[in-house]
């Protein structure tokens, strides 16, 4: 069930703190899956990983968040029906705590490969009772903790508080921890109906028990993993007992024992009416058993062969969801692949705060907008005279290596690549960004191309020159077009900044009357061209604009 408990982790902190902190989450922790599914096995270190990643990335703590996942599981595999057992263990919750280990045995046959830690009850009173939990996993007490409050809290309407009393490790074959908790809640109707005598047994000889013919008495024993105890009614269903073989068994298996305590007050004895517990068929030649072995008169057999075929049947379905999963895992890589892809098409279109209004449902009307004062420039390519296709072709390649440098200069300088026609390049600031620097930011830009131009090498080995001219006023900027749509400017502003370019001279950057009073003057040179007669607005005073050498 560890990849369900991932899934209750993913579920949970993309609730409550979102996708991209979830995507944050797993960049940190190193994380290469990016959905989980509930059957296919995951490395035991990926959920302390998420907690440390979570702690990185938010405000809380480690243990909070181990905390938080114990909680989370709770309420996650309550959707799937596992609440039911939960709540058919017993009346009481010191009735769940008692049969925890046997809904983790029941649950095997749908999760073969789930590694269960195991827990036992002792002093069991009025206000509580202390809690053994043993684990092979390291590092999970707090999720331990935090699913025993949302378990106490959810099905048994109990406030519950732990306290840890002590914690060993010990290493035998695997490491191993061992916490002692002692758990404060009302107690009082189980104490009440329930009173027990407890006897604690530390060893059980398998001459006291009745192990079938393939078993030597002699070569074995039981070890207890907690105490019995005799209740009002005599028995009580326990935990799994272990049958230790010797080094003389040929390396069969260990067999875990399910059943049931009897205790006969007449002789003084207890009676373990027990069945061996097997996962699957195929077990049996490793515990040194067959069919004929079990129990004839109970429905051991039966279990095992219906067990085998739901095994069969179960592992196909696992296997096909695991591929399921890989290919959902990779179509997901490509998803975000692809959607990088587009969204670098997209934005090269269109700007980044428009085409994300477009994609929250907004018409492409509605991004129409009124601009009380940007500037654009105009930067056309000249030195070219091309008769032949060859000299087209060189045209095209110089164009492809001037027009890329310009682009990579436009973040820097804060403007807006609005097209290219022919040899002509244009951009403006102030749209859709507003800022009061625009002016500035197309100068700046400006006169980089100028610099970035005399430093370029062409493909054809060649020299090109531009001709620049900006000017500033009010524009209307919006997205055209359906199947191909564009950001577009329109009004005069964007009509007197053609004229300058076209009047303007090769290496210059030629500005409006109304641009030059923006420029700041201890920032730039700027120097009068005189009158000219601009098209279609007759005389003007224009300027070509320099920068400072101390800038």
């Amino acid at each position: 069930m560890y990849g369900m408990l991932l899934e209750s982790v993913q579920h949970f902190v993309q609730l409550e703190y979102g996708d991209e902190t979830w995507k944050e989450v797993l960049q940190v922790a190193g994380c290469k899956f990016t959905v989980f599914n509930t059957h296919q096995v995951y490395p035991d270190d990926i959920m302390q990983n998420l907690a440390k990643a979570c702690e990185t990335v938010t405000a809380s703590s480690y243990d909070s968040f181990m905390n938080f996942f114990g909680r989370c599981f709770v309420r996650y595999f309550s959707h799937f029906g596992y609440d039911l057992t939960i709540k058919a263990t017993g009346r009481y919750f010191t009735d769940f705590l008692e049969n925890v280990d046997n809904i983790h045995i029941l649950f095997r046959m749908s999760y073969p490969k789930m590694k269960s830690p195991s827990m036992y009850l002792t002093n069991i009173d009025e206000k509580g009772c202390i809690l053994v939990y043993k684990s092979t996993r390291q590092g999970y007490v707090q999720y331990f903790m935090g699913l025993l409050n949302q378990i106490a809290k959810d099905f048994f309407n109990l406030e519950l508080k732990l306290k840890i009393l002590d914690t060993q490790t010990s290493v035998t074959g695997r490491t191993s921890t061992t916490v002692r908790f002692r758990l404060d809640f009302d107690n009082t109707l189980y104490a009440m109906y329930f009173q027990s005598v407890l006897f604690e047994l530390e060893f059980l000889r398998a001459s006291t028990l009745n192990l079938g013919n393939t078993l030597q008495p002699e070569a074995a024993q039981t070890s207890s993993t907690g105490a019995i105890r005799k209740t009002s009614t005599g028995e009580r269903p326990v935990s799994p007992y272990q049958l230790r073989r010797d080094s003389n068994t040929h390396g069969l298996k260990n067999i875990l024992l399910r059943g049931q305590m009897r205790y006969i007050k007449e002789i003084n004895l207890i009676i373990f009416l027990c069945s061996p517990l097997i996962n699957d068929i195929d077990e049996l030649p490793e515990l040194g058993l067959y069919l004929n072995d079990l129990n004839p008169h109970g429905l051991s057999k039966e279990m095992v062969l219906a067990g085998w075929q739901h095994n069969s049947k179960l592992e196909f379905m696992f296997d096909k969801a695991e591929q399921r999963a890989q290919e959902l895992e990779s179509n997901y890589e490509l998803l975000d692949e692809w959607k990088c892809k587009g969204d670098d098409l997209l934005y090269s279109m269109i700007p980044r705060t428009v085409a994300d209004r477009l994609r929250t449902g907004c018409s492409s009307v509605s991004t129409c907008e009124t601009f009380d004062i940007v500037t654009v420039m105009f930067c056309e390519l000249v030195g070219h005279d091309f008769q032949t296709v060859e000299d087209v072709m060189d045209v095209v390649a110089s164009m492809n290596a001037v027009f890329s440098c310009f682009d990579s200069l436009m973040d820097k300088f804060h403007v807006y690549k609005v097209e290219t026609v022919g040899q002509i390049y244009m951009a403006a600031s102030g749209a859709p960004e507003r800022t009061k620097d625009h002016a500035i930011n197309v100068a700046d830009f400006s006169l980089a191309l100028i610099k970035g131009v005399k430093d370029l090498r062409l493909p054809s080995g060649g020299e090109v020159d531009v001709k620049i001219g900006i000017h500033s006023g009010p524009a209307v900027a919006g997205v055209v077009g359906i199947k191909v749509p564009r950001y577009c400017f329109f009004g005069d502003t964007i009509n007197t900044a053609s004229r300058m370019q076209s009047t303007s001279i090769p290496g210059k950057v030629h500005s409006s009357p109304q641009t030059k009073e923006l420029l700041p003057g201890d920032r730039y040179i700027l120097e009068s061209r005189g009158i000219i007669t601009v098209k279609g607005k007759g005389e003007m005073e224009t300027f070509f604009v320099y920068e400072k050498p101390n800038n």
